[in-house]
């Protein structure tokens, strides 16, 4: 895994040498906020120049993850129609502050996650992803690879069971000897399970409630914005999907709209199982608290409930 969270901190001064580094003008910044940001950070800067505010990502790491994102971010606004920010400006000089910075179009509205809209204001919201990941899921390659890397593997066990082994090393210091014991018994039918995949298809690879903006307008509420595909790549589909329901991000106006075109596959909803030990696995090391134990642990006891109902693959 990546290390864990780096904490930075923008001085205006700082943010107004990134607003001089884009804009080539002295610019005074008069406000910054922070939004989040895990391996790095990310504000929100407002100035006395058109567009008046922007978004501003920082990374003081080695890696090239901004240059990616900003690859990733041209590509989805090149070749769909998904609300992505434009980008306005990228460093990773560190000549103007002493971290990589990209610059980037401000969404309108609110994420998902702080609208807290009920659930007959998230249908046009709903019908609205689903269309917008429809098209994105349209999208297929002949390996599992990320849209910036080059051609991988053509068997998704090869990519994705590596991954789970290795999140499954870095719990050996973090969970009882109980859990542990139980994780063990499950993680073997993962290879069973997953055997039989989808073809490379192209998924964002974080879609949850913080990276969706929404706008109320004319009294309903309304797609605004998909944030931070750095990770976009051509993956197993039922990845995202399982990902989207892991923390309720959607519901069922999603999935009929999605299903309508692109119909699940026998066996979903006993495979997603495996993406969400993947998910809760990476939440545990990154310190997220117990809940995520809980929920790794119930997890467990599904898949081995269903894989006796049903088999080792799960099918119904």
């Amino acid at each position: 895994m990546n290390e864990k969270r780096n904490e930075i901190r923008l001085t205006k001064d700082q943010a107004s040498a990134i607003l001089y580094s884009w804009l080539g003008l002295k610019t005074p910044c008069t406000g910054i906020e922070r939004l989040g940001g895990f391996y790095g950070a990310v504000h929100r800067l407002t100035f006395e120049r058109p567009p008046y505010t922007a978004i501003v990502k920082l990374h003081s790491g080695q890696d090239d993850s901004l240059g990616r994102e900003r690859e990733c971010l041209r590509f989805l606004r090149e070749r769909t129609s998904m609300p992505i920010p434009a980008v306005y400006h990228f460093d990773a000089s560190a000549s103007a502050i002493p971290y990589s910075f990209l610059v980037m179009e401000c969404m309108p509205g609110v994420n998902l996650e702080s609208a807290r809209l009920t659930e007959s204001q998230r249908v046009s919201v709903e019908r609205e992803l689903a269309d917008v990941l429809i098209e994105l899921h349209s999208f297929t390659a002949q390996t599992f690879h990320g849209v910036t890397e080059p051609a991988g593997a053509t068997n998704w066990l090869d990519v994705f069971l590596p991954a789970l082994e290795e999140n499954r090393r870095d719990m050996e210091a973090l969970l009882s000897d109980d859990m542990l014991e139980l994780l063990d018994k499950v993680l073997p039918l993962a290879e069973h399970a997953l055997r039989c995949h989808g073809e490379p298809t192209l998924i964002h690879s974080d879609l949850w409630s913080a990276n969706i903006m929404v706008q109320e307008r004319e009294g309903d509420w309304h797609l605004s914005g998909v944030l931070d595909p750095g990770g976009l790549r051509y993956a197993e589909v039922e990845m995202e999907l399982s990902y989207l329901e892991v923390f309720k991000t959607v519901g069922q106006e999603f999935f009929r709209v999605y299903t309508a075109r692109r119909p699940l596959r026998p066996g979903y909803h006993y495979r997603r199982l495996f993406y969400w030990l993947d998910t809760f696995m990476t939440h545990i090391w990154l310190g997220f608290g117990p809940k995520y134990q809980l929920r790794l642990a119930a997890t467990c006891k599904k898949i081995l409930a269903m894989s006796r109902e049903h088999g080792p693959a799960g099918e119904l």
